[in-house]
């Protein structure tokens, strides 16, 4: 299993493991989650292309999948949970 595949199949056990079913691409060179590209040249890099701009997210050396995995999960909850606290917030002011 190379890298890339080791990342994505950690990324879907995560999410699935909170009930979570966003897709989780891998073409083989780049790992695609939501709004999250994940590159694997040398290190790990994650780059987020959210308002059609690309910011580095992290960088980790290889061997650091787990962490990478995990990174990714936890940005991802973290924005939905975001997004479900100001859609309540917004619906409890009318």
């Amino acid at each position: 299993m190379t890298r890339g595949e080791t990342v994505a199949f950690l990324v879907r056990i995560g999410l699935e493991a909170v009930g979570c079913r966003i897709p989780v691409e891998f073409d083989g060179d780049a790992l695609a989650v939501r709004d999250l590209l994940v590159e694997f040249d040398g290190g790990i890099t994650c780059h987020s292309a959210s308002d059609g701009a690309h910011r580095e997210v992290f960088s980790m050396p290889p061997g650091a999948e787990e962490s990478a995995a995990s990174a990714i999960v936890a940005r991802l909850l973290t924005g939905i949970a975001t997004r479900e606290i100001e859609a309540a917030h917004r619906r409890m002011r009318g």
